[in-house]
């Protein structure tokens, strides 16, 4: 199963409210067939704009990090359950790279190949030019 992280900003709760919110979306998670692996509440912080979410605006809002592993086929499931959600202001589901995502480096022979190597006509001419364009320069 790939893994994926849920980033969260939630409307500002408080204690028993907080823990239903987090309790209503992890329990979703775990029964659409997902493994949580790790919950992170980042804090209460002002949101970057102003922000509209069932039909109320939003100045602050309580970020949270949900790292799960799950099938592909749930993840519209899970992202059309968070646009309803009520105490969810913006919900973002990113897919994590894995070993197997990452291309090998030595599969790539980069930019440095012959083809964009420029070519010099006479180096001897370019040399004085370089050395006088470094005597002018102030540091």
């Amino acid at each position: 199963m790939p893994g994926y992280e849920l980033s969260i900003i939630a409307k500002v709760l408080h204690g028993a409210e907080l823990r239903q919110m987090l309790k209503r979306s992890l329990t979703f998670i775990l029964e659409n067939g997902c493994i949580v692996r790790k919950l992170e509440y980042l804090g209460e912080k002002r949101l970057p704009y102003r922000m509209s979410a069932h039909s109320q605006s939003h100045t602050h809002g309580q970020y949270f990090l949900v790292d799960f592993h799950g099938p592909t086929t749930v993840l519209p499931t899970l992202r059309s359950y968070f646009r309803r959600e009520i105490d969810v202001i913006r919900p973002v589901i990113v897919r994590h790279e894995t070993e197997k995502d990452t291309p090998n480096p030595s599969d790539c022979e980069g930019p440095f190949s012959d083809l964009y190597q420029p070519k010099i006509k006479n180096p001897k001419k370019l040399l004085p030019k370089v050395a006088k364009e470094l005597k002018d320069i102030k540091l």
